[in-house]
């Protein structure tokens, strides 16, 4: 049962960010070792994405407001941390179950990102 709910769950389409590379990564992947291969870099792609939009985003705010975005992205990888521990605490300690894990990771980062982004499109609009 765990293995079908993995299976969809890879092949599920994720948040705006994740790359069409992602998807056609793991649509080739022919086991779970190439799977992580993709999420790793994937993982990677979107690591960057969110932290190039964080960037930019933090050097076009007045200082109340960089503030105020300092503090949250602090908060939000506390909250991913803890997330990822409960998670990890829900599941058994399989490959399967590790790789969906890791995906969901990366769908956490990008989603990030994509509001990240969000913002600074409304902050060059002002």
């Amino acid at each position: 049962v765990t293995f079908f709910w993995v299976s969809y769950w890879v092949c599920k389409k994720g948040p705006r960010g994740i790359t069409e590379k992602y998807y056609d990564c793991m649509k080739q992947a022919l086991g779970m070792i190439e799977r992580a291969e993709c999420i790793s870099s994937e993982e990677n792609r979107q690591d960057a994405r969110l932290n190039d939009s964080y960037r930019k985003l933090i050097r076009l705010l007045k200082v109340d407001r960089k503030q105020y975005l300092i503090e949250a992205q602090r908060e939000w990888v506390v909250l991913r941390e803890k997330d990822a521990t409960f998670e990890a605490s829900l599941f058994e300690n399989t490959q399967t179950e590790n790789i969906a894990g890791a995906e969901r990771e990366v769908f956490y980062i990008a989603e990030r990102a994509d509001l990240i982004q969000e913002w600074l499109d409304m902050t060059k609009a002002d």
